[in-house]
């Protein structure tokens, strides 16, 4: 919608605008966790707290862009940002459950991811009505909100791994 009422594309030029700019993502995405990932001695929990610091500002660009470029770099920010919080995110639960419950909360994980793909496109929507900034507004509020949750599990990480008690 965004790329119709924006930049003014056809249905079809923005499907396949729309296809090409999350294509970006994906590879950048990809190419995050297939590089930088596997060599990487942050913690998960800081991985975390970059990712969705990115995730937010890409939000937030997102909210403000005006042309494809725009568009596709803001697409490109939010892949590398997806690249970290995906699989921190899955480490983050698996190191802080003990081993009898991991597959309880990768199982959680799942199910939280797949009600995040069905109701944010609707939520997104809803709000595209009410502003065509304001679904870009809301995400970024969410994820600096989960940015500074992160930025809690690093702090609380690091005091165990040094053996603080609070």
């Amino acid at each position: 919608m965004r790329l119709q009422d924006v930049l003014g594309f056809s249905s079809g030029e923005a499907i396949s605008k729309a296809a090409a700019a999350l294509l970006i993502a994906a590879l950048a995405m990809t190419a995050v966790q297939a590089s930088m990932l596997r060599h990487s001695a942050r913690t998960p929990e800081m991985l975390l707290g970059i990712g969705t610091f990115l995730a937010a500002l890409s939000m937030l660009l997102c909210a403000y862009a005006r042309t494809y470029p725009e568009i596709s770099g803001v697409f490109a920010l939010f892949g590398i940002s997806l690249g970290l919080i995906l699989p921190a995110n899955l480490a983050s639960l698996s190191l802080r459950v003990g081993s009898r419950a991991q597959g309880k909360a990768a199982g959680i994980n799942v199910v939280g991811q797949g009600l995040g793909l069905a109701a944010g496109p609707l939520t997104g929507a809803g709000l595209y009505q009410i502003s065509q900034q304001l679904p870009f507004l809301v995400a970024a509020s969410l994820l600096a909100l989960a940015c500074v949750l992160a930025l809690f599990a690093w702090r609380s990480a690091r005091g165990l791994l040094r053996g603080e008690t609070s």
